[in-house]
């Protein structure tokens, strides 16, 4: 008997059967301590915070006092990080007094760390500050630091003889930098349609043209006035069959060569140098070679051994590598080693000391005759060169130019994947000695294979309003991570991808949108062929991947016009093994990469789409249809296709358990109903994550006349929101009738708010905190406060009184219609039940007493207004171990937001509770 269990977070009616089903004997005992985990979830299911210290400038009793206030506020652990100033990064310096490197780092880190054990708080350790995996050095030139592969070029004349040094590159080396070493000589033939004004941006060391009337200096640096305009980008067109390389040029001799008479050749040369990437300053006392703590934190190579053991070396030099230092502390309370985004930043392409010989043992062929169009650019004016999802700064001529140069491109981020593989295999072995796990956010900012990507999140502490009020969002983000590692993922189908975290040629884009799958409640998930590699990848009865999961049960490649020869033959297999394969659009024709054949591509689609068990369609809007077609439905079929929802299903074999995590794109609260395709499903349960509460689902079909189904004493009722009589149609076939009379929805005519505005504490001077006001509203229509004179600019705390007449006999729900940030109630004084935040409505029934009833709302804001007003008077902020601010300088305050209070009406919606016999 399988159980199922429902985490929605929009309204679901569920197609099924209406009775309740108990656990069996056999997995008894496993539901019973999810259950206990779900109503409180464990320390590790709990969210954590990216916890940002203004470095050794903390104090470390305040920062001790931060992590208390974590496990108090029910969350279960921290990201430690030294973040000085975020956003405003000219003023972060690694000063001898409050540095990384310093004293006062370490021991507000020992703080932190001695808390997380005396709390029971799982804490990561970062071990660089601020973005990028760093190291304090003297000098840039230090092995192990970030390098970059810059250009250099000449134009030569039809004709005409060069005869002098290697052309030195474009780009001036960054401060202190004073070694670069000559990679490749390459000569080629313009192409005569190519732009005249891109080469000539080029030549002067400047990029190419990226916008209409702007000649952009992305790739080397700066920018120069145009003398025309470009309706788009243009790369500079070259002719492959020209390209020449020169192996036996040098650096430290004459280059002597003619250019024919057939057209204008370029010299280009390319040098491997240290990008001298600063992260973090030297501080105001200068860099002494003798002092770490005054050193400046350069960037390290993230595609080297080299690169990892710099930050291996500094830590456990700094931190771990003596009796007495942290090794222990983290070892107790250490649950990661954690590194952060990769800043790697470059005025060329990225690199790493021998890489040509890696790339030629790894793809096969010499990269250095093609490394032009490995260069890309910018469509903006940045003071660095190689941007994602720019433009190639050279192309290669002819109909299949851009095809081969994006395959050389592909070539270029395989090997560069392999090579950060290589960073960050060294890495977790050293994390795993020190007894932690690794984790890190895999080169979102570098063009690698299966990049990581985020959205965003808010800022949260104890010097924010909301903070008193997040146990209710922490333990509902428990709840919901709870059911999300509970057993093993189950997914529907997975989409065929690979795209470097680029948008390329002839490709769909990064996270493709696939409106269909959505709309039929589909769950997918995405796969690069390299992954198909994996010994778990084989297919059973039907299944990819199936033990321990996903288990897809197809796979899709959808409208890619190249592919990898390696990954075609994976398919042919999967399919040949009973695995449905769908293709949606044309054949791939070519491979992803310059050193496989395209005819070898051809041969294999050819064979795939002739083998059992795939099938082709022209567009994504016939997946749906494709897929049932060969049997694959969704797990949780949407049977209205106009709601979009997105379903992620875990499956417990140890107590034959499937969850479901449903979840609305939409932003507003919709319904749906949802029809389970496993015919061995147990009538469901609701698990509401923002209560705890696991309560059977008995409503069965959505009903027009506002009837719910629900459980009471074991009987099954009908709760009526409306009077009238309304026949049921029950799971056996049988229709009942049920009428009452129910009461009219409350409204409420009055409010009276009292707010508890933060203000400056010091009004002036430099703002180093703040206090907080009461302004006392009386208010006959809810309103945003930027509606309200006296809360114009105010953020803070807000609590909303009024009082409504209630009789007997009947039950209760109040609606807030929408709650802009968090909000909690109080009936007569008593709590009410937590709000879903995004579908604020309550049962208060047990809550009400005939007569009059007092409600009370309390409300939180963000602190945009209150900030974004104090840079809009002038004030100073105080930033710590930063000192004054100029206020015209802070970015996270906007625009004034919109809907801070309560600003939908309030009612209250009688029920009556009818049981059905």
């Amino acid at each position: 008997m399988r159980l199922c269990g429902i985490l929605a977070a929009l309204a679901v009616s569920i197609s099924g059967a209406a009775s309740s089903v108990l656990p069996s004997a056999g997995n008894a005992l496993g539901i019973e301590a999810f259950l206990a985990d779900f109503a409180d979830p464990p320390t590790a299911a709990r969210p954590r915070f990216r916890y940002w210290i203004p470095n050794g400038a903390a104090d470390p009793a305040i920062v001790a006092n931060d992590i208390k206030e974590m496990a108090e506020k029910g969350f279960g652990g921290a990201q430690i990080i030294d973040f000085q100033a975020y956003g405003l990064a000219d003023t972060q310096t690694n000063s001898s007094a409050t540095g990384w490197a310093s004293e006062s780092w370490y021991n507000v880190a020992k703080a932190a760390l001695e808390a997380g054990v005396k709390y029971g708080m799982a804490l990561d350790w970062c071990p660089a500050p601020a973005v990028g995996a760093s190291s304090p050095l003297a000098n840039p030139n230090v092995p192990g630091t970030s390098n970059e592969i810059v250009l250099g070029a000449v134009l030569v004349p039809r004709g005409t003889t060069f005869n002098s040094p290697v052309p030195r590159p474009l780009a001036a080396k960054a401060p202190l930098v004073d070694v670069e070493s000559l990679v490749a000589v390459v000569t080629v033939r313009v192409n005569a349609v190519s732009d005249p004004r891109a080469l000539a941006v080029i030549l002067a060391g400047k990029g190419p043209i990226l916008a209409p009337g702007i000649f952009a200096g992305a790739l080397l640096g700066g920018s120069v006035e145009p003398t025309a305009t470009a309706a788009t980008a243009q790369p500079v067109i070259i002719d492959e069959t020209t390209l020449l390389l020169h192996p036996s040029a040098s650096e430290n001799s004459t280059f002597v060569w003619k250019a024919p008479l057939d057209a204008e050749y370029l010299i280009l040369s390319f040098w491997s140098r240290p990008t001298g990437q600063v992260n973090i300053p030297a501080g105001p006392d200068g860099s002494n070679p003798a002092e770490p703590v005054t050193h400046a934190l350069y960037t390290v190579d993230h595609y080297s051994a080299a690169g990892a053991n710099l930050i291996i070396e500094t830590n456990n030099d700094l931190f771990f590598g003596q009796p007495g230092k942290l090794a222990s502390l983290l070892r107790e309370t250490g649950k990661y080693m954690w590194e952060d985004s990769v800043e790697s930043i470059t005025r060329g392409a990225w690199w790493t000391p021998g890489f040509e010989q890696l790339f030629r043992n790894g793809r096969g062929y010499d990269l250095r005759q093609y490394l032009p169009v490995v260069f890309m650019s910018s469509s903006n004016l940045a003071d660095y060169g190689y941007r994602l999802n720019g433009i190639p700064l050279f192309q290669l001529s002819g109909p299949d130019g851009p095809d081969r140069a994006h395959q050389i491109r592909n070539d270029y981020f395989e090997q560069l994947t392999t090579a950060y593989t290589t960073y960050v295999t060294t890495l977790k072995t050293w994390a795993h000695d020190l007894g932690l796990e690794y984790s890190f956010q895999p080169a979102y900012n570098n063009p690698v294979d299966d990049a990581w990507f985020y959205l965003f999140a808010e800022m949260h502490g104890p010097r924010q309003p909301s903070w008193e009020y997040l146990p209710t969002l922490s333990a509902s983000l428990g709840r919901m991570q709870t059911v999300l590692a509970t057993g093993e993922p189950s997914i529907d189908v997975v989409l065929w991808k690979q795209d470097f975290f680029l948008a390329q040629d002839n490709s769909p884009s990064t996270f493709p949108d696939i409106t269909s799958l959505f709309a039929s409640g589909y769950s997918f998930d995405f796969a690069s062929p390299s992954l198909f590699d994996l010994p778990t990848s084989v297919v059973v009865n039907k299944r990819l991947s199936p033990v321990g999961g996903p288990g897809y049960r197809a796979l899709i490649l959808n409208n890619y016009a190249n592919a990898t020869a390696a990954g075609l033959r994976h398919l042919i297999d999967f399919a040949s093994a009973g695995l449905p394969i769908v293709i949606v659009g044309d054949l791939p024709v070519r491979s992803a990469y310059f050193g496989e054949s395209d005819i070898q591509v051809r041969q294999l689609a050819s064979i795939l789409i002739s083998t059992p068990n795939v099938l082709r369609c022209a567009t994504e809007d016939d997946l749906p249809q494709s897929l049932a077609s060969m049997g694959v439905f969704p797990s949780a079929q949407n049977l209205k296709p106009t709601v979009q929802i997105v379903t992620f299903q875990r499956y417990d074999p140890s107590t034959d358990t499937s969850f479901f995590f449903l979840t609305n794109r939409d932003t507003v609260t919709t319904s749906t109903i949802v029809s389970f395709s496993n015919p061995t499903l147990q009538p469901p349960y609701s698990l509401n994550p923002w209560t705890g509460v696991v309560s059977p689902i008995a409503k069965f079909q959505n009903s027009a006349n506002g009837t719910d189904f629900v459980f009471a004493d074991e009987l099954l009722s009908a709760r009526i929101y409306s009077s009238g009589n309304f026949p049921l149609v029950l799971s056996n076939g049988s229709t009942v009738t049920v009428g009452a009379t129910v009461p009219n929805v409350i409204s409420f005519s009055s409010w009276d708010l009292v707010a508890e505005t933060w203000v400056p504490v010091d009004n002036n001077g430099p703002v180093t905190g703040y206090t907080t006001k009461a302004v006392n509203v009386s208010l006959s229509t809810l309103q945003s406060w930027l509606k309200i004179p006296e809360l114009t600019s105010s953020s803070g705390t807000g609590v909303y009184t009024s009082t409504f007449e209630f009789g007997v006999g009947h039950g209760a729900k109040l609606d807030l219609g929408t709650c802009f940030h968090t909000c909690n109630a109080s009936i007569n004084g008593r709590p009410a039940p937590t709000f879903d935040l995004f579908s604020p409505v309550v049962d208060i029934s047990h809550l009400l007493r005939p007569g009059t009833n007092t409600v009370t709302i309390e409300v939180s804001t963000p602190l945009n207004n209150f900030v974004g007003n104090l840079r809009d008077t002038g004030y100073s902020p105080v930033l710590l171990g930063v000192g004054n601010v100029n206020p015209a300088s802070l970015p996270f305050a906007g625009t004034p937001q919109d809907g801070y209070g309560l600003t939908s009406p309030i009612v209250v919606r009688p029920f009556l509770d009818v049981p059905i016999h």
